[in-house]
Formats: C-alpha cells, sequence, structure tokens
C-alpha cells in the first residue's frame, strides 16, 4: 500500500511516518520544509507526483503554525 503523508516533517506528521516506518507499506512524505510541495497551491508537482506513484491513502496532516494561515 502506498500512503501519501502531507505534513510529514511537522510535529504530527513526523510522528505518524516514525509508526509507519516499521510497516510493510510505502510512505511518500511531503512537507513544504522538506521538499517544498505546497500541497495547496501547486497543482502541477501534486499531479505528477499522483501520476507517478499509485497512492491507496491519504494522511493529511499539513497545515501552517497560525490557524488563520491554514
Amino acid at each position: 500500500m502506498n500512503i501519501l503523508l502531507t505534513g510529514g516533517a511537522g510535529y504530527i506528521g513526523s510522528h505518524i511516518a516514525r509508526l509507519l516506518e516499521d510497516t510493510i507499506h510505502n510512505v511518500i512524505i511531503t512537507d513544504l520544509k522538506t521538499d517544498g510541495i505546497n500541497l495547496a497551491s501547486d497543482y502541477d508537482r501534486l499531479s505528477l507526483l499522483f501520476a507517478n506513484n499509485k497512492i491507496d491513502v491519504v494522511i493529511h496532516t499539513a497545515a501552517k503554525k497560525a490557524v488563520g494561515e491554514s
């Protein structure tokens, strides 16, 4: 199973990523801090990500620090 984890470098996302490391699943992590993909606005890169990977599950934890920005 291919899992897309958005916000994987954040507090919650990084803990989820660590838990998923010990599974048989393939985890694809995106985060604005680590790979520069802003999933809310970078449709071309997001489209490529889905075109090049069969994504079975999306775990969305990406957000800005301030609630108003998210």
